[in-house]
Formats: structure tokens, C-alpha cells, sequence
């Protein structure tokens, strides 16, 4: 059975399949099954916050990231230009070296570089187009 994010939709949907298999579960029944989405659910939780190499993580692809972040639209409004590649770069190097992080912890830790570099008047920009006057993103 694939886990739905709603552990009561999975216990109802478990009862349904065994009803029509087995007829009405014993009290017995359902809180075994319980205990084993509980189970599913810690490894699942546990998977999502373990430490990875920026490498693995969703946000080392341009891609990725940069839809990620045009989302939200004070990131743009303050940093739009920004060369998100060159941040990428810098966090693939950083991790290479030992440093790990969760997969949304390396989001935040990019956000946070650039937060910074922002403040020190240091933000990495994409190089500006003479023909438009914009960069490219």
C-alpha cells in the first residue's frame, strides 16, 4: 500500500481492503496496524531529515532551486539577478569538504549565504546584457 501523507487515510483505507477481505478487523488487528504505520511513518520522517552532501539534495539543480524560489515573491523583489549557479557551485564545494546538511537545511543554508553576501554588499549577480539591460534568469 503507498502511504498517503494522512496516516488516518491510511488506517481507513487499510480497514476497507481488509473488510472486504476478512470481514470487520478486531481491535487487535487495528492496533497492529497502527503500530506498523507508525513504524512507516518515523522512517519515512527519518528519511526526509537525515544529513546529505548538497550534491544529493533537489536544490543543487538550477532548476530546481530557481522555481523553488520564484515562489516567494520577496526573494525575487530582492534578489532578482542573483546568479543562483554560482551559489550552487559555492555550496557543492562546501559540501565536498564534509559538510552536511538536510535537504531543506541546504535551502536555507543557500538563502542565508545570500542574506549575507546581501548585507555585505557581496551578492553574486548574473552579469547584465548590454542589448536589454537585464540579466539572464
Amino acid at each position: 500500500m503507498a502511504l498517503s501523507k494522512n496516516p488516518l487515510r491510511n488506517l481507513h483505507s487499510w480497514i476497507v481492503a481488509y473488510e472486504k477481505i476478512n470481514g470487520p478487523p478486531t481491535i487487535i488487528d487495528v492496533k497492529d496496524k497502527i503500530k506498523q504505520l507508525l513504524v512507516l511513518e518515523k522512517v519515512s520522517t527519518d528519511k526526509k531529515s537525515s544529513k546529505i552532501y548538497f550534491r544529493d539534495s533537489q536544490w543543487s539543480v538550477y532548476v530546481v532551486l530557481r522555481d523553488e524560489l520564484i515562489k516567494d515573491r520577496c526573494f525575487v523583489r530582492d534578489y532578482k539577478g542573483v546568479d543562483l549557479k554560482a551559489y550552487i557551485e559555492e555550496a557543492l564545494a562546501w559540501s565536498e569538504k564534509g559538510n552536511l546538511s538536510t535537504d531543506m537545511g541546504w535551502k536555507l543554508t543557500l538563502k542565508n549565504w545570500m542574506r549575507k553576501a546581501r548585507s555585505e554588499g557581496k551578492l553574486i549577480m548574473l552579469p547584465v546584457t548590454e542589448k536589454t539591460g537585464f540579466s539572464n534568469h
